[in-house]
């Protein structure tokens, strides 16, 4: 069950599988690069090599690869090197800081900090890239889906706002608010600007672009 689909800096496409618990990175011509996860067998939050809530990916600049394991059983952040090395996981269920009740999705900013929209807990958490714990932000609502361009991030609320918040990265002050979607629950922007949210109950992608 295709979950996430991402593109990385250097192009490759990421896709995430949560019905089988696996994230697969090709190049753009569609060669597999990389799996990680084990198809069909799950692990808790201190696995290296399973998940058991595969749900968002993102790459940092330097390759480093962070996988949102948390639409399941699991609540945390797995992070692994390039090639597909463990590196470490933080989180564990709960609402302190540093803890998640279900991280669906993940970006990472220019700085190489890591957002994680811990929807459940109703906000973004904001961490450096080993994991400690820096800032939240509790104005989004329920964040299903982020995506950061340069200096924006934007925000889906699937659940009962149905929005997409587009926002001031540095402080997370909301600028814009797109109402009247149907349970979005990825959001993406495009070298031009133009926004794509994919809803569920919607089961499409509306393109949204500045006039």
């Amino acid at each position: 069950t295709t979950h996430f689909l991402r593109v990385d800096g250097a192009g490759a496409v990421w896709v995430t599988d949560r019905g089988d618990m696996q994230a697969f990175k090709f190049s753009p011509e569609g060669k597999l690069l990389l799996t990680l996860g084990k198809k069909g067998i799950t692990g808790g939050n201190e696995s290296q090599d399973t998940f058991n809530g595969m749900a968002d990916v993102a790459v940092a600049k330097n390759g480093d690869i962070f996988i949102a394991d948390g639409e399941g059983p699991n609540t945390r952040v797995a992070k692994f090197s390039g090639d597909g090395k463990f590196l470490r996981w933080w989180g564990g269920k709960g609402a302190g800081p540093g803890e998640f009740n279900m991280p669906h999705s993940i970006a990472i900013d220019a700085r190489g900090l890591v957002y994680v929209a811990d929807r459940s807990n109703n906000r973004i958490q904001i961490f450096d890239p080993n994991g400690k714990f820096l800032k939240q932000w509790t104005n989004f609502g329920t964040p299903w889906g982020l995506y950061i361009r340069k200096d924006r991030i934007y925000v889906v609320d699937g659940t009962e706002n149905n929005c997409l918040l587009i926002a001031n990265l540095k402080d997370g002050k909301v600028l814009e608010k797109i109402t009247g979607l149907s349970n979005p629950t990825a959001v993406a922007v495009d070298s031009a600007g133009a926004i794509y949210v994919g809803e569920v109950n919607g089961t499409n992608v509306k393109k949204f672009v500045k006039k």
